[in-house]
This record gives structure tokens, C-alpha cells and sequence, in this order.
């Protein structure tokens, strides 16, 4: 907010760049990857109607295209196991409780940018 969204790009894509070079954790810096322009997006996510199915969307969209990508592109195999013995309701209770943290996360971007726009004035 403070910066821009061309700056705010700027850093993540940097950001992104370095993890992924310097994180032992390669599913983590994957997954930054994927959901941390978030922030910059939501702005936009936040003028539509609707945006909070429109948020669920796009969280359930990039969390299944990053799992298929991590099992069917880069060959982690081990998530498939960890998959079979949680079975599918544990896999639904996971996609339950990722939604439920991404709105938690959403409620708190909000009342960050809040918090900063009070400091401002």
C-alpha cells in the first residue's frame, strides 16, 4: 500500500527468486511462490462483488494446482503417501482448515491496512 503495487511486485518477485535459490525448504519457497503476491492481488480482489468467494477461488485453485505441480511435475512423491493415510476426509478437513486460515489471513491484511491507514493520518 505504501510502496505501490510496481514495487510491491518487485519485492516478491524478488523474494520468490531468493527463497527458492537459498530455502532448504523447497516446498515452502514453492509455495511463497505461489501465494505471495496475494497481498497485491487482494487490493484488486477487494473492488469485485462477491470477493470473498472470489478469494476462496483463487486460494482452492492455487492450492490444488500447487499440489498436482509438486506430485505430477516435480515428482514428491512423498505427499501421495501422506495423502493415502490421511484418506479423502482428511484431505477434506485439510482443504477445510486451509480456508479457514486464508480468511484469517484476509481479515488480518485487512486490519493491518487499517492500523496503517490510521497511523497516517
Amino acid at each position: 500500500i505504501q510502496c505501490g503495487r510496481r514495487i510491491a511486485l518487485a519485492w516478491y518477485v524478488t523474494v520468490s527468486c531468493l527463497a527458492l535459490m537459498l530455502s532448504p525448504d523447497k516446498e515452502a519457497a514453492l509455495l511463497f511462490c505461489c501465494f505471495g503476491y496475494y497481498p497485491v492481488l487482494r487490493l484488486a480482489l477487494n473492488r469485485l462483488r462477491l470477493s470473498i468467494i472470489i478469494k476462496l477461488v483463487f486460494f482452492n485453485a492455487v492450492s490444488i494446482t500447487f499440489y498436482w505441480a509438486l506430485i505430477n511435475l516435480l515428482g514428491v512423491s512423498q505427499i501421495m503417501q501422506e495423502f493415502d493415510g490421511i484418506g479423502v476426509v482428511g484431505v477434506m478437513v485439510a482443504m477445510i482448515m486451509g480456508n479457514a486460515t486464508f480468511l484469517l489471513l484476509d481479515s488480518l491484511l485487512t486490519k493491518t491496512q487499517r492500523l496503517l491507514s490510521n497511523k497516517r493520518k
